[in-house]
């Protein structure tokens, strides 16, 4: 008893909101990382091999906190099988960050990397993660070394190689207002704690030192650098030079070991490595004027004594130019791998070619060994022992800095005939829209997998069941390469769906609106688009549905727009809207919703920074009824994205965003305007509450005894979902608005459609930050209202009786063709729109016509309708308070 009594007494509170739990859209698709990728880096241990890099999926300077670029890791196994689709995320946070660098502990791996959180700070921060993919260190990492009054200036990205349970991380580091730039360093012990919380000048000469290296010996380290030092005309040379380092962080070479000085040559990026014998460093090397560039290399032993003079030539004769390489060591010879492209540039290939080196100091091969050809850019990262074989990394540089990998054998052959991507992303999924028609509901959003470019973006569709939950199969829209992320919506009405959508095309300055109709159960009517508008398109299409037709409107610079969409495919003529004769004035964002009466089309009109909503009707047919727009919002600043639902036979609501108290105090009104353009709340009712610095687009939808208003609020760095009702006869029942409750993730728009009386389904794209990942994706929950009562005294129809249906007003104008007349009409179900109650009626029409309301249709008995109504049509929950009462009074005697 008591739980039936809680049950009913939340039935009978106004406003009241219960939620369901959040459900997501179609499984994970994983492709290259859709981002500028940094340089990626690779480490072995614990039978795996961890590859490192960092991206900018969430933009360089943006995303869900804002974040500079994330840093990922993903493993290898065994088999060159990539362990983590989506890569493992480290570390993601505000500031400016450099590309990672990694090294296996002996216990885990640490990954290490320049970052700027602090401000113009900068530090080194590491991470550390088990070979089983766990980050161990906090969310935040931790700090290895971070300035001193010494040290203050511009760090580059570092370096990591251990030796004995000892990691050294070595950095560029530039003297502020200077050229002059040394080597430091920080050591980090096996079990991640910091040995140099203040950094260490490793290298300090006259002239700059850069692009540091280091590799673990016996006892120690190597540490290489590019070295100007030597005075010369012009530019000075860079020379390659060396000093090894003791597990205590002591320098033993202080004045350095000269690996290479050579005149009228720039020597760059050197690469050390140990062949269990000795020290080995490879560098790029411009001796030879014939060429463009050579791959040099050299032994040194663990004394520090240079064996092969300035270096030996490893990259036979050649007239391409090395870009990049890379060196690891087999076991019995090293592999130097190198990434070429030609002068003059034909076309973006480049090859990846190979030689060996042996631990005697002599080259191999006379010949390139061919591994690689890649049609795009290509810069090589790493070349590293993977099983029985070796494995290169590079950087396809095309567009986006992807991250491919391929294999090949000890001799050379190849084990996979080319590369793939390595550095994978899950799919996008973003602009979610929702509309309903007859107890079945569409959703609709943008998918974007990361192989794809930007120009191969999807509309991708999945139907959603009675309890809002996705089923069936995923169907794919407008099919074909886009040369811009496509726009779109979605309306429903009479048992089917159109889906409207704005691509570039064609000329660069023209987009293309196109739609496309589907059946209540998924299948596409129009296998080929129906071409709508060619032009030069401002604004996304909006949807409302009268009958079997559709009334598609949009923006283009010349105005708003509109057609019908008629049930054989064939389109109207276009339909004009209303437009004051101003040469700078813009009209945008049109939304329309159809109240079995009209279609009420809403917009922003702007003129010189100063934006008004404006309003026309059109009828059934699409005649427009108003040849001068009414003013919905008008203030001295901003009222921008409208939009609009309706109230069968009875009131829209308009909603906007108001920006009339200041830029950075928007506010979400709301009005009624009557079925003849009256304007019932001039100035408008306010939805939202508090002052927050963004307020987006709101959408409003009836919900069989109210309307139900969403939309997304909070600050730049972070935006949430909020929900208010606001009652038929203008009463706002939520003075604060609801929580939608998508956890702590950024979402940036919300739709929302009914799914029953009383039952709507809110959707949204959220970032997913739960590992695989780490993306925007469509989320979505279902939210059961309370019943809302409006004023006795509200009459929306002539009939007798407030008609509550659901046959409009479906989030974008969408009819959704479900009736469930209240008052003095029985319907409460779904009839396709027409009420079969017993008020038998008109509804008056503000053009001076009228329109049957069709009482006396298809008269349906109680038990039928699936609403909970009586048999004189007046829905259980609304006398559910007083059988409470009498039940109550009667255990009271009892």
């Amino acid at each position: 008893m008591r739980i039936v009594v809680a049950v009913l007494l939340w039935a009978s509170v106004a406003g009241a909101v219960q939620w369901s739990d959040e459900f997501s859209v179609e499984s994970p698709r994983y492709g290259q990382v859709l981002a500028h990728v940094g340089a990626a880096r690779v480490a072995t241990g614990g039978g795996v091999k961890l590859l490192v890099w960092s991206d900018e999926r969430w933009g360089a300077r943006s995303g869900p906190d804002p974040v500079g670029p994330g840093i990922f890791a993903t493993r290898i196994d065994a088999d060159g099988k990539v362990m983590d689709p989506a890569g493992i995320l480290v570390f993601s946070g505000p500031g400016d960050r450099s590309p990672p660098a990694v090294t296996w502990d002996g216990q885990q791996f640490l990954i290490v990397w320049r970052d700027s959180r602090a401000g113009l700070q900068e530090s080194i921060y590491g991470a550390r993660m088990r070979a089983d993919g766990t980050v161990t260190t906090p969310k935040e990492g931790f700090l290895i070394s971070s300035f001193s009054p010494a040290t203050e200036g511009r760090m580059e990205a570092p370096r990591i190689a251990t030796s004995s349970g000892v990691s050294l991380v070595v950095w560029q580091h530039g003297t502020s207002g200077t050229d002059d730039l040394d080597i430091l360093g920080a050591r980090v012990r096996d079990d991640g704690v910091s040995l140099d919380p203040s950094p260490r000048v490793l290298v300090s000469a006259a002239g700059p030192q850069v692009r540091p290296a280091v590799v673990g010996g016996p006892l120690g380290f190597l540490v290489t650098w590019a070295d100007g030092r030597r005075p010369s005309p012009g530019n000075s040379p860079l020379d390659i030079y060396a000093a090894r380092v003791a597990l205590s962080g002591e320098v033993l070479d202080p004045e350095h070991i000269p690996v290479s000085v050579v005149d009228a040559s720039a020597q760059m990026n050197p690469q050390p490595l140990f062949d269990g014998t000795n020290y080995q460093v490879m560098w790029l090397d411009s001796r030879d004027a014939t060429s463009h560039g050579d791959v040099f290399g050299g032994r040194i032993s663990l004394e520090g004594k240079p064996l092969d003079g300035t270096g030996v030539r490893i990259t036979p004769v050649h007239s391409e130019v090395i870009s990049s390489f890379s060196a690891a060591f087999d076991g019995t010879q090293t592999w130097v791998v190198w990434n070429t492209f030609a002068l003059p540039p034909s076309s973006a290939r480049s090859s990846i070619l190979g030689g060996r080196f042996g631990t005697d100091g002599v080259v191999k091969d006379a010949e390139p060994i061919p591994l690689f050809t890649e049609e795009s850019s290509a810069q090589l990262q790493e070349v590293l022992v993977d099983g029985r074989g070796m494995r290169g990394v590079w950087l396809q540089t095309t567009d986006f800095h992807g991250v491919k990998s391929g294999r090949f054998e000890m001799d050379g052959r190849r084990i996979d005939e080319q590369g793939s991507f390595i550095a994978l992303g899950a799919n996008s999924q973003g602009q979610p829209r929702v509309a309903s028609t007859e107890g079945s509901s569409l959703l609709v959003w943008i998918d974007q997998i990361g192989g794809e470019p930007l120009s191969r973006a999807e509309v991708r569709a999945q139907r959603l069941d009675a309890r809002g939950q996705p089923t069936g199969v995923v169907t794919h829209l407008f099919p074909g390469e886009h040369r811009d992320f496509p726009r779109m919506t979605v309306g429903g009405g009479s048992g089917d769906f159109l889906v409207a959508s704005s691509h570039q095309g064609g000329a660069p300055e023209l987009a293309t609106l196109e739609a496309q109709r589907l059946r209540s159960d998924g299948t596409l009517i129009d296998v080929q688009p129906l071409g709508l508008s060619k032009s030069v398109i401002v604004s996304d299409a909006s949807i409302a549905r009268a009958g079997k037709d559709f009334l598609v409107v949009w923006a283009e610079m010349a105005g708003i727009t509109g057609v019908m969409v008629h049930e054989d495919g064939s389109l109207s003529s276009r339909i004009p809207f209303p437009k004051v004769s101003t040469g700078s004035l813009l009209q945008l964002q049109p939304q329309v919703a159809f109240n079995g009466t009209h279609f009420l089309v809403v917009w922003t009109e702007s003129f010189e920074g100063i934006a008004d909503v404006r309003a026309a009707r059109v009828s059934p047919t699409g005649q427009l009824v108003d040849v001068a727009a009414r003013v919905v919002a008008r203030t001295d600043m901003q009222n921008i994205n409208p939009n609009v639902a309706a109230q069968p036979h009875g009131d829209f609501l308009v909603t906007w965003t108001d920006y009339s108290g200041g830029a950075a105090k928007p506010v979400i009104r709301a009005s009624r305007m009557g079925a003849d353009g009256t304007l019932k709340d001039p100035g408008g009712k306010q939805l939202s509450a508090g002052d927050v610095e963004q307020r987006g687009a709101s959408r409003p939808m009836f919900d069989g005894s109210a309307f139900t208003v969403v939309w997304t609020e909070g600050t730049g760095l972070f935006l949430g979902a909020r929900l208010a009702r606001v009652s038929l006869d203008g009463v706002v029942v939520t003075p604060t608005p609801v929580d939608v409750g998508a956890g702590d993730d950024h979402v940036w728009m919300v739709d929302l459609a009914l799914l029953a009386p009383h039952k709507v389904v809110v959707v949204y794209p959220r970032f997913d930050a739960v590992p695989g990942l780490y993306t925007y994706r469509a989320h979505g929950r279902v939210a059961t209202l309370s019943e809302v009562a409006p004023d006795a005294g509200q009459d929306a129809g002539t009939g007798g009786g407030t008609d509550a249906g659901q046959d409009a007003g479906m989030g974008g104008g969408a009819d959704s063709g479900q009736d469930a007349g209240m008052g003095g009409g029985a319907d409460a179900g779904t009839d396709g729109g027409a009420d079969a109650g017993g008020d038998a009626g008109t509804d008056s029409g503000g053009d001076g016509g009228s329109q049957p309301d069709g009482g006396g249709v298809s008269q349906e008995r109680p038990g039928e309708s699936g609403c909970g109504c009586s048999a004189a049509g007046t829905p259980l929950w609304g006398v559910l308070p007083w059988v409470l009462m009498l039940l109550w009074r009667r255990s009271r005697v009892e």
